[in-house]
C-alpha cells in the first residue's frame, strides 16, 4: 500500500481485503485527490480552501477550477473577504511559482520531448496564471494597487509566452 505506482485494480483490491480485515478502509482509500472531489457544500470555504492548498498544478481538475470560482464569486459578493485569503495565497502562489520554474527548466532540457510533459507543462502555465488572477484581484480588493499591478504584469508574461490565454 506504500508504493504510489500500483494498478487502479490491484488498489481496489488490496483495499477491500484491508476493510473487511479491520472494519475500515485505508486511509489511502478514502483521502483526497484535489483534482474531482465531491465538493463538500457543508464547509466550501475549507473545502476549496484546502484544494488551492494541495491541488496539482499539472492537471486542469474540476477541484481547482471549482476553487478559483467559488472565491471569485465570494470576492465579489463579499470584499472582505479578501483579507481571508490575502494570508493564504501567497503560500499557494510560492509552491505554484516553484513548480512553474522546474517545469521550465525541464522545458529547456533534453528530457522535455513528450507530448505528456507538454501537456502537462502547458497545464501548470494556466493554472499559475488562473492564481495569479485570482490574487490581483484580492490585491485590488485590499486597496494594494501597485502589488495587484505587478501580479498583473507576471500573468501577462506568462500568456504571452503561451501565445494567448484560456
Amino acid at each position: 500500500m506504500s508504493s504510489e505506482y500500483t494498478s487502479k485494480g490491484l488498489d481496489q483490491l488490496v483495499n477491500q481485503r484491508i476493510e473487511r480485515l479491520t472494519g475500515k478502509l485505508p486511509a489511502r482509500a478514502t483521502a483526497r485527490s484535489y483534482r474531482n472531489d465531491p465538493v463538500d457544500e457543508d464547509n466550501l470555504w475549507k473545502f476549496h480552501s484546502d484544494t488551492l492548498l494541495h491541488f496539482d498544478p499539472k492537471w486542469l481538475s474540476s477541484n481547482f477550477r471549482q476553487a478559483v470560482e467559488y472565491f471569485g464569486v465570494e470576492l465579489e459578493q463579499t470584499p472582505a473577504k479578501a483579507a481571508d485569503l490575502i494570508g493564504m495565497l501567497p503560500s499557494v502562489l510560492k509552491r505554484i511559482k516553484n513548480i512553474f520554474q522546474d517545469a521550465e527548466k525541464i522545458k529547456r532540457s533534453d528530457a522535455y520531448h513528450t507530448r505528456f510533459s507538454s501537456r502537462h507543462h502547458e497545464n501548470i502555465r494556466i493554472n499559475y496564471v488562473r492564481l495569479l488572477l485570482l490574487y490581483a484581484r484580492v490585491q485590488e480588493l485590499t486597496e494594494k494597487i501597485d502589488e495587484a499591478i505587478a501580479v498583473l504584469n507576471d500573468a501577462k508574461l506568462i500568456t504571452g509566452e503561451m501565445g494567448g490565454t484560456r
